[in-house]
Parts: C-alpha cells; sequence; structure tokens
C-alpha cells in the first residue's frame, strides 16, 4: 500500500528575457509558439511540450498571456528595453526563459530552464519559440477524433491500477539505478468526474488538484515507494487518462 506524503503546490516564475536592439518597438503585439524540453530525474527524464501566447503593451511596459500542454498558468509581467519579465503559477517550480527578438522584432525564441529550487520535481530545460501574431485554433477536422479502441494499442508495465474499463493507448518506460519513470496514457468512456473520483477513491485525497475547462490534475506524493504520481485527466470525445509515476531509489 501507498502511502501518501507531502506533495506542495510550488509557484512557477517564469522570466521572459528579450533584447530588441535593432528596432524600437511601441504600441500593441502579440506574440504565440511552441515550448518543449524535458523534466526528470537524471537519467530518468520525459519529453514535455505546450504552446504559449502572450500580448505585449510596449507603451504601458506590460505583458500578459498564458502557456499550457504539460504545464499550464498565466503569463503576466513587464517589459522594459526589450526585455520581458513575467510570472505564473503551475506545480513545476520556479521556471526562467530567456530568448532574443529577431532584428525586424517579428519572431522570438529561446531557452528555459526550471531553477534548483524545484530538485523535488527533477532537473528541466528545453527550448522555446515563436512570432507575431495569436495561435491558430485548430479547424473542426483537426479536432475530429477516432473512436476510442476496444482494446489497448499498446503492451504496458503498469506500476499503478488503471481506471476500470480503460484501454492503454501510448506507454513510455525508463529505469536506471536511481529509480524508474512510467508514463501511460488510457482512454475511457466513463465522465472526467467518475475518473476523478475514482482515482480519489483508490489513492486518497491528492495532495495537488488543479482544475481548468476539461481537464483536471491530480498530484500524489509518496513515501514507499519514495517518489511521486500526476495524473491528467481531460476529456473530447471520451476521456484520457495520464498518469505518470516516478519511483526513486531508496
Amino acid at each position: 500500500m501507498l502511502q501518501k506524503g507531502v506533495f506542495c503546490l510550488i509557484s512557477l516564475s517564469i522570466m521572459f528575457v528579450g533584447f530588441n536592439s535593432a528596432i524600437a518597438q511601441n504600441g500593441e503585439a502579440m506574440y504565440s509558439g511552441e515550448w518543449e524540453g524535458s523534466l526528470g530525474i537524471a537519467p530518468l527524464t520525459m519529453e514535455y511540450s505546450g504552446t504559449w501566447q502572450f500580448e505585449v503593451d510596449f507603451d504601458e511596459g506590460e505583458v500578459e498571456g498564458w502557456f499550457r500542454g504539460d504545464g499550464a498558468g498565466d503569463i503576466t509581467g513587464t517589459v522594459s528595453n526589450g526585455i520581458i519579465e513575467a510570472s505564473g503559477e503551475a506545480a513545476f517550480g520556479v521556471v526562467y526563459w530567456s530568448g532574443e527578438f529577431s532584428s525586424d522584432g517579428e519572431e522570438v525564441s529561446g531557452t528555459w530552464e526550471i531553477s534548483e529550487e524545484a530538485s523535488e520535481f527533477g532537473e528541466g530545460d528545453g527550448t522555446w519559440s515563436g512570432s507575431l501574431g495569436e495561435l491558430e485554433e485548430e479547424s473542426p477536422e483537426e479536432k475530429e477524433r477516432e473512436g476510442l479502441p476496444q482494446e489497448d494499442q499498446t503492451d504496458v508495465d503498469e506500476t499503478l491500477e488503471r481506471y476500470p474499463g480503460s484501454v492503454a493507448l501510448n506507454h513510455q518506460s525508463m529505469r536506471a539505478p536511481e529509480g524508474s519513470m512510467t508514463k501511460i496514457d488510457y482512454a475511457t468512456e466513463d465522465s472526467l468526474e467518475d475518473v476523478v473520483e475514482w482515482y480519489k477513491e483508490e489513492l486518497g485525497e491528492p495532495t495537488f488538484e488543479e482544475s481548468s475547462a476539461g481537464e483536471t490534475k491530480l498530484g500524489y506524493r509518496f513515501d514507499e515507494p519514495a517518489g511521486w504520481v500526476e495524473i491528467e485527466i481531460s476529456t473530447n470525445d471520451y476521456t484520457t487518462i495520464e498518469v505518470e509515476h516516478v519511483k526513486t531509489a531508496n
């Protein structure tokens, strides 16, 4: 029986740093793009990715927007002399972003890195890039999904009991002397609310919970075996369940 420990919500601070010495910007502008990278306890790392979008008011020196994907939160802060400093809140910890505008100010790119204070969640870093303009919304055809498979689409090495009646869609697993990391995607016809309630009954009340429209994240910290579990539940044509379980060697 897994014993729950302490799983703390850590504020996520983000700093975008852009250099724009070639041009003088004014007015308002929207930037958007993608971010990607890895997170974990080396060498047990997983790939993460998502999108971001923020609006810059160069006259007022303000920036506001959001990031989402495998990490999500708001982006608010200031911009001065081409340098953006902004912050958000999520469970990763403190994350620093740095980048540079292109000479015409239409593109921006750089790198991000989780601060040392977030060592409980492992090391993390990656890249981000984007350009002027809002993110393009997917068309209905692009959003259309195939029906729910009737059987597992991959072999799985499960470390936690799966949601009853669900099917496995994807599986990643890594092992090393430092511990192991398993990430499995499931799907079910049951509602998001039913899935959330089942995990709370199975694992107990979560020590971290984050909800938004059509999505809930649950986090559990365990003493034995040492490690943590993060469960992301989302719904569209059917409900998907992404379970990530990290166990560290004692």
